[in-house]
C-alpha cells in the first residue's frame, strides 16, 4: 500500500537533488477500509487508540530551494 507513494517521493527527491526536471505528479489519493488503515499504522509503529470511521492519513513531501 505504501510502496507506490514512497517510490514517487523518492523519485521527486532524487530529481530535486540532481537538479533534474521534477515529475508532474503533485497529489496521490488512495482510498482504504479501516482495517487497511489500521494495518498501515501498525506497520509504521503509530500509537493509536482506535481508527474512527472516515479517518484520514496524510503524508506530505515539502522542500524549499
Amino acid at each position: 500500500m505504501l510502496r507506490k507513494p514512497i517510490d514517487i517521493m523518492e523519485k521527486k527527491v532524487s530529481a530535486i537533488v540532481k537538479g533534474e526536471e521534477v515529475s508532474d505528479v503533485k497529489y496521490v489519493l488512495y482510498s482504504a477500509h479501516d482495517d487497511q488503515v489500521t494495518n498501515m499504522l501498525n506497520f509504521l509503529g503509530v500509537d493509536y487508540y482506535w481508527i474512527p470511521f472516515a479517518a484520514t492519513v496524510t503524508f506530505e513531501l515539502k522542500y524549499s530551494a
